[in-house]
């Protein structure tokens, strides 16, 4: 099962858009990702196809994480851009 993980930055954010399948094997560089990729993160999830129980925990452990001081992670869910911050 593979996984891509698209990279985009707007302004100061950086948008890591995950397309395909999470699974347990992907979360390593997926947590690299995220602390390499600055202060201002958003989790784009809407292009996920499956998540194994291990890729739904690490999500749901972003919320309150933070990697350097000043970082947001935020989760894009919905089909409409609704975004839930963390």
């Amino acid at each position: 099962m593979t996984l891509r993980i698209d990279r985009h930055a707007v302004g100061q954010q950086v948008i890591l858009q995950l397309v395909g399948n999470l699974q347990i094997e992907h979360l390593g560089e997926l947590r690299k990702q995220i602390k390499t990729g600055g202060c201002d993160i958003v989790l784009d999830v809407r292009a996920l196809t499956r998540i194994s129980v291990e890729g739904i925990r690490f999500l749901n452990s972003c919320e309150g994480r933070r990697y350097c001081d000043r970082q947001r992670v935020e989760i894009r869910l919905g089909v409409d851009g609704t975004r839930t911050q963390h």
